[in-house]
């Protein structure tokens, strides 16, 4: 296998090697430093699944998304092209959903909270970090008892919708209107996309 630029165009002989900038992402073993592999780096992206009840116009925008977090495993810089793809998959269910072809995708995040079609808790990384705060907010009462102190304050009620809603829309534009960044991982935006749609189609909704 010859030697690549990452940036340019792929030669041919070279199109199924992985982008070398995976080598930089693995994890510590007995044995050392252990690169990231196809089958681990894929396992999250295959595991993100959209419900039944989701139109099949989102299904195949959605599944695009997937794919070119997928291949992004060839071409880093796909990255970005995924999270685009999956939160433009979110405005298209959006616009299924409530019919409404000219309003600002930002608009129709707020009328989709407001309308109750959108939960904190129905989202897993609200889940991972609740369930975190809750468990570091008994370690420290716990030591407050040992130390004799003031028991801390409960934690705060997290809003990730309001997170969400100027978040996903920013990124969209930012990646639609030209840009150099580019997130480490794309797992995270198509995760919270296909939960957004998800809850926009609830499992069983439509199914007959």
């Amino acid at each position: 296998m010859t030697e690549f630029h990452p940036e340019h165009l792929r030669p041919l002989e070279d199109m199924q090697a992985p982008d070398p900038r995976w080598r930089a992402f693995g994890r510590i073993t007995r044995n050392g430093v252990e690169s990231i592999s196809l089958e681990r780096y894929a396992k999250p992206i295959q595991a993100i699944r959209l419900n039944n009840a989701v139109p099949e116009s989102v299904v195949i925008h959605f599944e695009t998304a997937k794919n070119l977090a997928l291949f992004a495993w060839h071409v880093y810089r796909f990255v970005p092209v995924a999270e685009l793809h999956a939160f433009i998959s979110v405005e298209l269910a959006l616009r299924e959903k409530t019919e409404n072809r000219k309003a600002p995708f930002k608009k129709l995040l707020q009328r989709s909270i407001n309308e109750g079609w959108l939960s904190n808790e129905s989202f897993s990384q609200w889940q991972r970090v609740t369930e975190h705060r809750a468990l570091q907010h008994e370690e420290d009462v716990e030591l407050a008892k040992v130390l004799d102190t003031e028991p801390p304050e409960e934690p705060k009620y997290w809003d990730y919708l309001a997170v969400l809603k100027e978040h996903i829309p920013y990124f969209r534009n930012t990646y639609a209107h030209g840009s150099t960044s580019i997130s480490p991982w794309p797992y995270k935006a198509l995760e919270d996309s296909a939960e957004i749609i998800n809850q926009l189609y609830p499992a069983g909704e439509g199914s007959g």
